[in-house]
C-alpha cells in the first residue's frame, strides 16, 4: 500500500471513530471493548445464594488491575480492557450483599476466550478456567509478563483433573515466576478425608465442582478428599463453618477472625500424585 493510500484510509477510518461508527481507541490503541458472558452457576448456589451475584476482575485499557460490580449473576457486562495476551478475567461469586469472595471464580483469558458475535467481541468465562484466570492474575501482579506463559497449554493440563482447584496453584505460580516450569511443576495438593461437625443438613464446599454433602443424624458430616488449606463449608440454609486442614488435621475456625481460637476435628492425611 502507498503512504497516500495509507493516509487516505487513516483518514476514513478517523472519521469513522469521530462519526462514532468504530471505536477509534479499539482499532489504534492498547485496548479493546468485550462482553463477559457467565457460565451458569451449579444448582445448589442458587438454591443457598438466591441473590447470587459477581464482581468483575479485569485489565484495565492501560493494563490497570480493574474491579467493577456487584452485577446480578447472568447480567452481560460491556468493558474495556487492555489487548496484552493472556489478560485474566475473573468473575468473583458472591454470596448475597456481602463483598467477601468466598467461592471459586469464573475466568477467562484475552483474547484467548474471545469470539466475535453478533453484538461485538465476547469474552466467555469458564469454571474450569477460573484458576487458569487466577495464576494469569498472580503474575501480573508479580510484575511478570502473562504474555510469555503458553496459556493455551497450561489451562488443557489445568482443565484434564476434575476438580481444577485441586491443583497445588502456589507452586506453578513461583515456577512460572522464576522462568524454570516445566510440566513436571504441576502437582496435585495433599488431601486428608475430614469428619468434621457443622450440624444436620447439606452442606458444601467453595468450589463450583462439588456436590452437596448430607450429615449424618447428629451432625456430622464427612469431606473425603479435602486439600490442604482454608475452606468454607456452606448449609443450604445459611449457615457458615470455616475449615483449615494441614498435616497436623483438620480445624473448625470461626467465620470471623479465621486464625483465632481454631477447633481440631478429625482428618487423615494422604497425597495425591499428579
Amino acid at each position: 500500500m502507498s503512504i497516500h493510500h495509507a493516509g487516505r484510509l487513516a483518514a476514513s477510518l478517523a472519521a469513522l471513530a469521530a462519526a462514532g461508527l468504530i471505536d477509534g481507541c479499539d482499532v489504534f490503541g492498547p485496548s479493546d471493548r468485550v462482553t463477559v458472558r457467565l457460565p451458569e452457576p451449579p444448582p445448589h448456589w442458587l438454591r443457598a445464594f438466591p441473590r447470587l451475584s459477581f464482581e468483575l476482575e479485569y485489565p484495565g485499557p492501560g493494563g490497570e488491575l480493574c474491579v467493577a460490580g456487584p452485577f446480578s449473576w447472568g447480567e452481560r457486562v460491556t468493558v474495556a480492557c487492555s489487548k496484552e495476551a493472556n489478560g485474566a478475567f475473573l468473575a468473583w461469586p458472591l454470596a448475597g450483599d456481602e463483598r467477601r469472595r468466598l467461592l471459586r471464580p469464573a475466568g477467562g483469558l484475552y483474547p484467548l476466550c474471545v469470539r466475535s458475535g453478533e453484538a461485538g467481541d465476547e469474552l466467555g468465562l469458564t469454571w474450569a478456567d477460573g484458576c487458569l484466570a487466577v495464576v494469569m492474575l498472580r503474575l501480573a501482579v508479580a510484575g511478570r509478563n502473562p504474555a510469555l506463559v503458553n496459556a493455551a497449554r497450561l489451562g488443557g493440563y489445568l482443565a484434564a483433573e476434575p476438580d481444577p482447584w485441586c491443583w497445588d496453584l502456589t507452586r506453578i505460580e513461583e515456577r512460572l515466576a522464576d522462568g524454570g516450569f516445566t510440566a513436571w511443576d504441576i502437582d496435585l495438593l495433599a488431601t486428608t478425608d475430614a469428619v468434621v461437625q457443622p450440624g444436620e443438613g447439606e452442606w458444601f464446599l467453595e468450589t463450583p465442582f462439588g456436590g452437596l454433602l448430607a450429615a449424618a443424624p447428629g451432625g456430622t458430616l464427612e469431606v473425603p478428599g479435602l486439600t490442604y488449606g482454608l475452606h468454607t463449608l456452606f448449609g443450604v440454609d445459611g449457615r457458615r463453618v470455616r475449615l483449615f486442614a494441614d498435616g497436623r488435621g483438620v480445624f473448625t475456625l470461626p467465620m470471623e477472625n479465621a486464625p483465632n481460637g481454631f477447633r481440631r476435628t478429625r482428618g487423615r492425611a494422604k497425597r495425591e500424585a499428579a
